[in-house]
This record gives C-alpha cells, sequence and structure tokens, in this order.
C-alpha cells in the first residue's frame, strides 16, 4: 500500500498493541478498512481544528499547545515518522463541536481551549515517511525535493530552497514547527518565544532534536 496507508496502519497497531506504549499527543485513526481496490478508507475520530479561536490570549494556552506539539513530534521522530506537513489543518484539539459553521463553534471550542483538560495533537499524515529504526534523527538525508510537496508557509528556506541535493526530515519538522509557534505567538508575546529556542535556527545541526 502508499507511505499513508502503512503509515496509519503501523499508528493504529501502536495504539491497539497492549505492550506497546501509545504515541503522545498524535492521533491515530479509528480504524483502517481495506478494499478489494487499490485503495483503503481511514475512520478517523472526531476532533475541532485547534485554531478556530484564532489567538492565544492566556500564557497557559501558549504553555499547553507548545508543549502538546513538542511531545507529539517528538513521538513521531522516536518512531523514526516524519510528518513532512506540519502546519494548522495538521493540529487538531480534544474537542468536538456539532456545530458545522465556524463563527458558532468558535466560542464553543474556545470555552474548552481555557479548560485544564484540553490537549492538542498532530494527524494527518499521508506526506509522512517512516524510515528504518537505525536511522539517525540527526544524520538522515533525504532527497530535497521531497521536503517540498506541502504547503511553504512554514518552510525554513535554508533547508530545500537555496539548491540542496538532501535534507533531514527531522530537522525539517523542527523547524516548521519553530516556524509555527513565531507565526502565531508574536501576536500575543512581543518578544522573540524563549521555549522556541533553536528551532527554526538557521543551523539545522542546531535545533533540537
Amino acid at each position: 500500500g502508499s507511505a499513508e496507508h502503512q503509515n496509519n496502519r503501523y499508528l493504529l497497531e501502536q495504539f491497539s498493541s497492549s505492550t506497546n506504549a501509545p504515541l503522545s499527543n498524535v492521533l491515530p485513526p479509528v480504524a483502517v478498512l481495506d478494499s478489494p481496490y487499490h485503495f483503503s478508507f481511514v475512520v478517523m475520530p472526531i476532533w475541532s481544528n485547534a485554531f478556530v479561536v484564532g489567538s492565544f490570549d492566556s500564557v497557559r494556552l501558549v504553555i499547553t499547545f507548545t508543549r502538546c506539539l513538542l511531545t507529539g513530534l517528538s513521538s513521531l521522530h522516536d518512531h523514526r515518522i516524519a510528518h513532512r506537513d506540519i502546519r494548522e489543518d495538521n493540529t487538531l484539539v480534544n474537542g468536538y463541536c456539532p456545530e458545522l459553521e465556524r463563527f458558532e463553534s468558535k466560542a464553543i471550542v474556545g470555552k474548552h481551549l481555557h479548560s485544564p483538560d484540553v490537549a492538542f495533537s498532530f494527524f494527518d499524515y499521508d506526506l509522512a515517511i517512516q524510515l528504518p529504526s537505525n536511522v539517525s534523527v540527526k544524520n538522515s538525508r533525504r532527497p530535497a525535493w521531497e521536503g517540498n510537496r506541502d504547503s511553504p508557509q512554514f518552510h525554513p528556506l535554508h533547508d530545500i530552497y537555496f539548491a540542496q541535493p538532501e535534507y533531514n526530515p527531522f530537522a525539517f519538522d523542527v523547524a516548521c514547527l519553530g516556524n509555527m509557534f513565531l507565526y502565531h505567538f508574536t501576536v500575543s508575546i512581543p518578544r522573540r518565544f524563549p521555549v522556541q529556542g533553536h528551532n527554526d535556527d538557521d543551523g539545522v545541526s542546531d535545533r533540537m532534536p
């Protein structure tokens, strides 16, 4: 099957197994339904978009959001899964609003965002790639063109846009997440977000593992 099928199948097995610890802050499918044709159906749980509120208006929410996504990315990388499509649309919050209109759902989900039970997770693994367990996260190399297949909003320029033949997909993930933090927290926090550290550093080897 496709890489997306294999990724979802692997995550489902990890969460279904009684012996394996589930990945933290990574949203697995509920089921992967095979068909006799060249496609399968992925059944996902109902969560809401993490960005319906549109602003981070408390330090607690900023820290919770940051901790959840750093933990989620670390979990994926521990299993040698590079997400390769980190952006707002691929992060969800553990709440559900029956209202389909964004205007109505804004207030309902916004109330949940300030509860102590709020959590955020990554999902959508259509561009993700899982490499062998013996591959080094720090030294992994892939063809650079692979990093240019998703939305370029948070892409680190020094990874794939200056004619490099190869790139590190794990360091690329870290930089994309750091750029997303910087984009959303600049309005809320006047100074550079301190937890971000070297996430978006131009020096690939200086980024957080």
